[in-house]
């Protein structure tokens, strides 16, 4: 009869990398994966060209800032292993995304002269594969040893 033997890792990967090594590629990973939204975002020829403070209304005294220049990353670790990532970016950057707003929805925008720019998702697809190989390069002995276990 064979007994399975599941070995729970905590903390830390058990990879070909170390966790400083991992932490430090994944932070690499999202400034660049930014840098390369960021100048997508600085391409665009329609929209703001400042700026803008709103006068009145529930916003007053709020400013919306260019996508380019409000675009940041996020980093989230658990007991020093490097555990999320995320990007933030004013609102309207989803609007430019999928070429709607002002009425206009994904249905109509070809009717409007609004378009849609695939400016992030273009970053996070181009730079998807290098993530995958590093936390595989970093987890991957892990997984393996947890779906394969021990039999006697």
């Amino acid at each position: 009869m064979a007994k399975k033997i599941i070995i729970r890792e905590v903390g830390g990967g058990s990879g070909m990398l170390e966790p400083t090594e991992f932490n430090r590629q994944a932070v690499a990973w999202a400034a660049a994966t930014e840098a390369i939204s960021r100048s997508a975002a600085a391409a665009f020829t329609k929209g703001k060209r400042k700026n803008r403070t709103y006068k009145s209304g529930p916003k007053a005294g709020t400013v919306e800032r260019r996508i380019k220049s409000d675009l940041t990353h996020r980093l989230w670790s658990d007991a020093g292993e490097l555990s999320g990532i995320s990007f933030r970016f004013p609102v309207h950057g989803i609007f430019r995304e999928y070429g709607v707003g002002r009425g206009a929805t994904r249905a109509t925008a070809s009717h409007t002269l609004r378009s849609p720019s695939d400016w992030f998702t273009h970053a996070l697809d181009s730079k998807e594969g290098e993530l995958a190989d590093l936390v595989a390069d970093y987890k991957g002995g892990q997984y393996l040893r947890i779906l394969t276990g021990i039999y006697k």
